[in-house]
């Protein structure tokens, strides 16, 4: 412990050095374009510079650009694309600097928390542009806004509507018998048993994970209860928090109709030859993942709510997710934020990232498009955009933190892996992950003031 707050001491001490120093080194490197600041010098332009960690999430703000172009001509963008973990900390120290931020930076659900630290996070908010225009309620919040606010501060904006669904391999289930809508997680249970029991201990409804907090998460977050409250706090014991991982405890370990997640390519293996018979997620998952990993499985899956914990439960939750934020430490944080807003509430610009991804956008007044609500062939013709358009308003909403590294890590670490190796029980675990997590935050606490 004291080794990484030291080492967090010498960063905050070097901070002003190396951000520098990064991005001088940053902007040469991995830009053929002119620097943003020569640019505008010589042209007068304003030439953004955007920093992010994937290609595939750029290219529909590319053609988003192109689009805002029509109106605001002098503005252009340099695009910087580097490895999650390098750009996510070079980010940071520009942060800590307060000096060499890029204008516009994607910033991911997991790495958000970091900057929440700072006395100063780095970001502009984006409040009162979206006000102005009346656009926070045109947006599916859960999945836009809620992942980057924070003390009532919008800081970024998310346009994937990442809105979980239940994904089941229809073929398999018809086959067994297993009768359809699944519409409460009681009955999950009683038709994972049945069709257990039915296949000869061949088949498995769905798997649960013991490394990870996704399925946890999305569990939990349905039944309206999450990692922490509306203060940040962390609310591990929580009783749905318990309840939803010993559900999970029960179908391996009691009831014995479930397993653990397969690891690395035997889960691939084990959805393609059907012994396990759904998947659980976000669009992401479920259309990415399988659509990329698994491309001849097409026509095997469907979709549905999610179950419920009670009959008259949401039926949905949201996991993952980007955020495009404007940074205060940029040339030009206005205009940065200008466009982010736009391209986020402009149904033309967004239905790009459908066509490049398949993602369903955050923006309600995009869904008007017919290209959202079409049958798609890889979900049996499923109608999934009308599916998808019902789920969302059901996502509850949720809430982020500062300490999110923290309670996530001791979330898996000390509650949700012990308990599914069956080395503690579900609500001790939870207790325990509780406990460290209370303790984490009392040292980063202290370690602030001091």
């Amino acid at each position: 412990m004291q080794q990484r707050f030291q080492r967090r001491a010498f960063l905050k001490g070097m901070g002003a050095i190396a951000a520098t120093t990064a991005v001088g080194i940053l902007s040469t490197a991995c830009s053929s374009s002119p620097s943003p600041g020569e640019s505008s010098r010589s042209t007068g332009k304003i030439i953004l510079e955007e920093w992010n960690f994937s290609e595939t999430r750029i290219a529909w703000q590319k053609k988003a650009l192109q689009l805002y172009q029509k109106t605001h001509p002098n503005v252009d963008i340099t695009w910087v694309t580097l490895p999650y973990g390098e750009m996510h900390e070079k980010l940071l120290m520009t942060v800590m600097a307060r000096t060499g931020s890029p204008d516009i930076a994607d910033v991911e659900i997991s790495a958000f928390s970091r900057f929440l630290k700072q006395k100063e996070p780095g970001f502009v908010s984006l409040n009162s542009r979206l006000q102005a225009i009346g656009a926070i309620d045109k947006l599916y919040g859960p999945s836009a806004t809620d992942p980057w606010t924070w003390a009532g501060n919008i800081y970024g904006l998310g346009n994937e509507l990442n809105v979980c669904l239940w994904c089941y391999n229809w073929q398999t289930l018809q086959q067994y018998n297993i009768n359809l809508p699944i519409t409460t997680w009681d009955q999950f249970a009683e038709e994972g048993k049945a069709l257990y029991s039915r296949s000869g201990g061949k088949v498995v409804l769905m798997d649960f994970m013991d490394l990870g907090w996704g399925d946890w998460w999305m569990r939990t977050l349905e039944g309206g209860a999450g990692f922490f409250d509306s203060k940040g706090q962390p609310i591990l014991t929580s009783e749905m928090g318990i309840k939803s991982l010993q559900y999970a405890y029960d179908a391996v370990y009691k009831d014995k109709w479930s397993i653990t997640h397969p690891v690395g390519n035997a889960y691939n293996a084990a959805l393609l030859d059907k012994s396990i018979a759904s998947i659980l997620g976000p669009s992401w998952q479920f259309s990415g993942f399988v659509r990329q990993a698994l491309p001849n499985t097409s026509g095997w899956w469907m979709l549905q709510l999610m179950p419920r914990w009670t009959p008259n439960g949401g039926g949905a939750a949201t996991w993952g997710g980007t955020g495009v934020c404007a940074m205060r430490g940029g040339r030009y944080p206005e205009q940065a934020a200008d466009f982010i807003v736009w391209e986020h509430t402009t149904p033309d610009a967004v239905i790009f990232d459908f066509k490049e991804r398949n993602v369903w956008p955050t923006l309600k007044d995009a869904w008007s498009a017919p290209d959202f609500t079409q049958p798609i062939p890889f979900f049996n013709n499923q109608n999934v955009g009308k599916l998808i358009q019902q789920a969302a308003p059901l996502i509850p909403k949720w809430y982020n933190s500062p300490y999110w590294a923290e309670v996530t890590d001791a979330a898996v670490r000390l509650g949700i892996t012990p308990a599914m190796h069956n080395l503690t029980s579900p609500e001790q675990a939870l207790r325990d992950a509780q406990n460290n997590s209370l303790y984490l935050i009392s040292v980063e606490s202290a370690n602030g003031a001091a």
